[in-house]
């Protein structure tokens, strides 16, 4: 083989080692290979000369450590038990509120002509009696102050409220059915109508913007009739731009005691005793988890032979409904302690 050939492999196997030999901490070193000698006359003798330089090195003593970045933490709010459920909060979407409803000019002196009839529940007029008042230019305030009702308390069986978002006032009666009258293109409709079961007429439980979408729900709820009598059906409506719409979207289910709660066809059923002024069941509406909506909270249950023996002392049932995101659906059942009497 040729010298020059020689050299070259010599050179190629040097730098393969030095690629792979961890750098020492120095700052170059010079490697110098030696001439070979050659038989060849008049043929150059090639000197190669490799400097390498080590990585280099930094001076720790120069480095600092940055600082963390702030992200400020949503405190909790006053009252709340636990930090508001952002999850949840994220997933509601604000209601684009529609323009003014047109309704039937008013005479503010006249006064409405309706007939009250005679009903197992007292003394109310008929809804397209009502209906026709108000779209022959009877105020609504007119009507409400006549039946008794009130503008701002939500609990009175005649209410005025902005329930669609347009900034104009519905009229909700409490009558034999359950009303919401509404305008629709210069007239007043029935948007809403429940009718009455064999023993009670639907009523208004609550409104409230449970899910904080802008608009207020309406907890309706009935006692249902026949055997059934002491079991109240409650349902939580919204407007969404065309119809009441029913919120619970909980699925069938049986509560733990056999004449307690559950849901039933998109129904909140609670059984119950009337624990106060012939009210059956105890319902409220607050933020019970701090996620930042507002619950259903139904209290009731019904004692029936065999509880001591199957559940141990009968207690009052709650049955906590949240709004998900998508609906309203049970977050819990919770058992109240027992309530003992001393008997002598």
């Amino acid at each position: 083989m040729r010298p020059s050939v020689l050299l070259i492999v010599f050179i190629i196997l040097v730098l393969s080692t030095i690629s792979c030999v961890r750098p020492q901490p120095i700052n170059s070193s010079t490697i110098t290979i030696p001439p070979h000698p050659s038989t060849l006359t008049n043929t150059p003798i090639l000197t190669l000369t490799l400097t390498l330089t080590t990585a280099f090195t930094p001076d720790l003593s120069r480095t600092s450590t940055p600082s963390p970045s702030v992200f400020p933490m949503r405190s909790t709010p006053s009252g709340l038990q636990a930090p508001i459920n952002n999850s949840v909060i994220s997933s509601i979407v604000t209601r684009t509120p529609p323009p003014p409803a047109q309704c039937p000019l008013v005479d503010p002196d006249k006064k409405p002509s309706y007939q009250k009839y005679e009903t197992i529940f007292g003394l109310f007029p008929d809804g397209e009696d009502i209906l026709e008042q108000l779209n022959t230019g009877v105020a609504s305030k007119t009507i409400l102050f006549d039946l008794g009702g009130s503008p701002t308390d939500k609990t009175n069986e005649f209410i005025e409220i902005d329930l669609t978002g347009d900034k104009i006032p519905e009229l909700v009666i409490r009558g034999i059915e359950l009303y919401v009258f509404g305008c629709v293109n210069g007239q007043y409709q029935a948007l809403l109508k429940q009718e009455a079961e064999v023993n009670d007429q639907p009523y208004v439980a609550a409104i409230a913007d449970m899910n904080l979408d802008g608009l207020p729900e309406i907890v309706t709820g009935v006692r249902l009739g026949g055997n059934n009598v002491s079991i109240t059906r409650y349902e939580i409506l919204e407007w969404n731009g065309f119809t009441f719409q029913n919120m619970v979207t909980q699925p069938d289910f049986g509560s733990w005691y056999p004449n307690g709660g559950g849901a039933h066809a998109g129904g909140i059923l609670m059984d119950g005793i009337p624990p106060q002024g012939g009210i059956y069941n105890r319902v409220a509406v607050y933020d019970s988890d701090g996620n930042g909506t507002t619950d259903l909270i139904i209290t009731g249950g019904i004692g029936v032979g065999g509880d001591s023996q199957t559940h141990g002392p009968w207690r009052w049932e709650k049955d906590i409904y949240t709004w998900d995101g998508h609906g309203f659906a049970l977050k819990s059942v919770e058992m109240e302690p027992p309530t003992y009497e001393v008997v002598n």
